[in-house]
């Protein structure tokens, strides 16, 4: 293909732009590196009117996402001007047999959009598709190339991608009704070298938007001003795309005073407060107590706590509203919310201010109404719900009603679903996971996790001290409490150290799964080398050539059989755990001194499955997997408490997170033998026998779990369920 041709043809296309489109230049950037992820708010009315606006407008929806998105930019940056990319199909039809071709054809192409405030946002859009249109059916050519002819070291920081796969709700909840889980949620996370990355995916008829950006290149400030801006401007052209660009991104009216709150004024979803009317009266209650209950649960989402206390207008002078969700039922929640409000007598017109206030600020809401962190105010007339929001920083206005907006709706859902509404008020979901995970970490009081200190078999040690006749492993019948698991693997360790094991020396470890397995994993770390793992049911070339790569001291193993290895490995020297066990079981069972081992060092290598090659080791150093579990900690809150099993092959990453996630928390560890791993019924009823909480399978494996679930009818224990894989 004539690559310089299709290059000059970008070079036209970009002619005139003298500067880059930075999202990120001046700002103001987070201390501590990773990304994060904001949702946009985009109320569910605007969500499900989007792509009829587009239809009208003669234009597709990612056209519109992408024309929205240069409005924000233009605003954003100051420049008319402006540049983002756009991720696109490489894949061209006329290459034979393109779609037999192994690989992610996927190439990034810069979108140039000239936003003049006079224009209508329709004509912008209809001149973006023409343009696109053209641009599109170009031979492929790598961004750099188009860089370079533009004349410009870079274009943009900013990416659109659109997903045009919808997320199948409704299969996921029957899967979870099947299994006796709660899905609260469903979420999309991808990886993106650029700085911002807007990734915008259809969720059943409506349009979902989430910012994902690197912190040390954009702070949360920004990027919430983005998010809150890109829904104002989406929910503009659903209303009218005729206007022009100057009023699509229209200033909210000023306020009377200078220390008023940011505002903003919409009217809530007709849908939702049809369905508000509906379930209040079904119940017996009135529409108030719904919206008082969604308000409940948007408080206790923002104040991340089940004490939730507000202030309500709804009889006129403002009073308090306290209750507890704790074990509340949604029906309950509802009706006690309907309690609160004595002496209405207006079941059907409601108009009140819901104010709450953060702990963490001064004085009392009840003396300031000024003073409160977050308030709707909400007016039911002629059939029509209109709310007005009020929030200080670190949340929006926009943000605030679409948490109430959505805490409202799923609230409606779960009481005209019968049993749902008897399932804790508090499941149901006021905001996307990614950004419960934001707000938790803005309100949170915990310091940014630091830089892991120590390594994985010093964390366990300090368990196995605090716990020490807790049950850490149990296989088979047999059961070793973290003293006895602790002794064991010193005495190995020891005898490794003798034999040369330290920092950065592996050791291949060839085991059927048993309790021998994690204690040889253990005495290696202990010994301050890494571990290579070798499944026994490996084919003996797989197993010849990990040997060869890694190039091990030694090989531990507790079977019959010494590995084959071909002529070209070189010979390995091999410890049987079972026949030379005489060696160590009467050395020192106390731990190790110092063995200069750091959490920079590696802990083991696993090697690749090869399908795209040949297997290739990937090494892991302790402060990954210590950095792993600190940093999930807040979501899942393992504990003691919680029985784990090691259902998957240990040569495969996932046996990391089952083995650790039990033994850096002082939980149990189940050794689940293969043909009981490999048999769903049999797997069910050991995890029900052994009261198993914490449960991690692959997609595939868990639906077949389901249909033994459904056939057995035993009850378990499991309260956390990790997909992977």
């Amino acid at each position: 293909q004539d690559t310089q041709e299709t290059a000059r043809q970008w070079a036209t296309e970009l002619a005139g732009l003298t500067k880059p489109s930075l999202l990120t230049a001046g700002t103001t950037p987070a201390p501590t590196g990773g990304t994060d992820r904001i949702d946009v708010p985009l109320p569910s009315a605007v969500a499900l009117a989007l792509p009829g606006r587009a239809a009208d407008t003669g234009v597709t929806l990612n056209t519109l996402v992408q024309g929205a998105w240069a409005i924000v930019l233009s605003r954003l940056t100051g420049h008319s001007d402006v540049v983002f990319g756009a991720a696109v199909a490489g894949r061209p039809a006329e290459l034979p047999d393109a779609d037999r071709m192994i690989g992610t054809f996927i190439n990034t192409v810069p979108v140039r959009v000239r936003c003049d405030p006079q224009q209508s946002a329709a004509h912008l859009l209809e001149q973006l598709q023409r343009r696109q249109g053209t641009l599109l059916g170009r031979p492929p050519c790598g961004l750099g190339e188009i860089q370079s002819a533009a004349g410009l070291p870079a274009l943009f920081d900013t990416v659109i991608g659109f997903e045009s796969f919808p997320l199948d709700r409704k299969a996921a909840a029957e899967a979870a009704e099947a299994a006796g889980f709660a899905v609260t949620d469903i979420g999309l996370h991808s990886l993106s070298n650029f700085p911002v990355t807007v990734f915008a995916h259809p969720d059943g008829d409506r349009l979902r938007l989430t910012i994902q950006y690197q912190r040390q290149l954009l702070g949360p400030e920004r990027a919430r001003e983005a998010a809150a801006l890109y829904g104002q401007v989406l929910e503009r052209l659903a209303a009218d795309a005729t206007v022009p660009l100057a009023d699509v991104v229209a200033e909210e009216p000023a306020a009377d005073t200078d220390t008023a709150l940011p505002v903003h004024r919409r009217d809530i979803d007709p849908l939702v407060g049809e369905r508000v009317r509906r379930c209040a009266q079904q119940l017996g209650t009135r529409p108030a107590a719904l919206l008082h209950a969604g308000w409940a649960l948007t408080v206790s989402m923002l104040a991340q706590s089940a004490q939730v206390a507000f202030h309500s207008t709804a009889i006129g002078a403002a009073r308090p509203v306290r209750t507890d969700l704790t074990g509340m039922s949604v029906r309950d929640l509802a009706h006690t919310m309907d309690r609160e409000l004595p002496g209405s007598n207006h079941p059907s017109l409601f108009d009140a201010t819901l104010a709450y206030r953060s702990p963490d600020a001064s004085g009392s809401a009840a003396d300031d109404e000024r003073a409160a962190t977050a308030q709707v105010a909400i007016s039911d007339r002629h059939g029509r719900l209109t709310a007005e929001a009020e929030a200080a920083a670190p949340h929006t206005p926009q943000s605030v009603l679409h948490y109430f907006e959505t805490a409202v709706a799923r609230l409606t859902d779960a009481l005209g679903s019968g049993p749902a509404a008897h399932r804790p008020a508090l499941e149901l979901p006021v905001l996307e996971n990614d950004v419960r995970r934001r707000v938790l970490a803005q309100r949170s009081r915990t310091p940014v996790t630091p830089e892991p200190h120590r390594c994985i078999h010093t964390w366990f040690e300090d368990v196995a001290a605090a716990t020490p006749d807790a049950t850490a492993v149990t296989a088979g019948g047999r059961t070793l409490t973290y003293r006895q698991l602790n002794a064991h693997a010193n005495r190995l360790a020891r005898h490794l150290r003798r034999l040369g094991v330290g920092p950065e020396v592996l050791v291949a470890l060839r085991l059927e799964r048993t309790e021998q397995l994690v204690i040889a994993v253990l005495a290696v770390l202990k010994a301050g080398g890494a571990y290579v793992p070798i499944d026994p049911a490996s084919p003996a070339d797989r197993t010849a050539l990990v040997l060869a790569d890694s190039a091990p001291l030694l090989l531990l193993t507790d079977t019959p059989a010494h590995p084959g290895q071909s002529p070209a490995a070189a010979p390995v020297p091999v410890l049987d755990l079972r026949t030379d066990a005489h060696r160590w079981s009467g050395l020192c069972a106390e731990d190790l001194p110092d063995t200069a081992v750091r959490p920079g060092h590696a802990a083991y290598v696993i090697y690749t499955s090869g399908s795209t090659g040949v297997p290739k080791g990937v090494k892991v150093e302790h402060r990954s997997v210590v950095r792993l579990f600190t940093t999930t900690q807040e979501h899942f809150r393992f504990d003691g408490r919680d029985v784990w099993t090691l259902l998957h092959s240990f040569a495969f990453d996932f046996s990391v997170w089952e083995m650790w996630g039990a033994l850096l928390h002082g939980g149990t560890l189940v050794v689940v033998p293969q043909e009981v791993a490999r048999n769903p019924k049999e797997l069910y009823r050991l995890l029900c026998s052994s009261r198993v909480t914490v449960l991690n399978q692959t997609p595939t494996a868990f639906h077949q779990l389901i249909a033994a679930q459904d056939e057995d009818g035993a009850d378990h224990a499991v309260r956390v369920v990790v997909f992977g894989g």
